[in-house]
């Protein structure tokens, strides 16, 4: 009970920084330790109409770190995003961990534009090389609200402070 218990941790613990590498601004980000996060094998896959439309299947970390990179490049994409990680559902078993969590996110845009998203992560982990990797992420947009961007500065400069 006791291993299972810390490979339960140790997959939050991933999810968790995947997230802190997937905010912008991202202190220390590093391209090497976001693919360094996933499986040789890995799958990142939008699930749920939003999603599936706007994210393909994409595999390997050096593929899945090209399509984050193409909305994390400073200037691209998002001029804040910010994700805020709850409590999660999380379950040991076949040699890996299968966790469930929910994930509200804050974004500004380049182009304009603010909102709050809220999504529903599924991700599986496996254990390669003695860590606890992610193998299959899956995110499913459940509901986004439009918010004035001085809403969404304030709240992500809140979150990080509370963080």
């Amino acid at each position: 009970m006791r291993a299972e218990h810390a490979l339960a941790g140790a997959a939050t613990v991933t999810l968790r920084r995947y997230m802190e590498l997937c905010d912008v601004p991202a202190a220390g980000y590093s391209r090497q330790e976001l693919e360094g996060l996933f499986t040789r094998d890995a799958v990142w896959q939008g699930v749920g109409s939003w999603n599936a439309e706007r994210f393909d299947q994409v595999t390997t970390p050096p593929r899945i770190a090209d399509m984050l990179e193409s909305y994390l490049s400073p200037g691209s994409h998002f001029t804040v995003n910010m994700h805020m990680l709850g409590r999660g559902v999380v379950d040991v078993r076949d040699g890996g961990v299968e966790g469930c969590w929910p994930m509200a996110r804050l974004s500004a845009y380049v182009a304009g534009g603010s909102d709050i998203t809220l999504t529903r992560l599924r991700v599986r982990f496996e254990i390669e090389d003695d860590r606890v990797l992610i193998s299959r992420y899956e995110p499913r947009r459940l509901w986004a609200k439009a918010l004035d961007p001085e809403h969404v500065t304030a709240l992500a400069v809140w979150w990080e402070r509370a963080a």
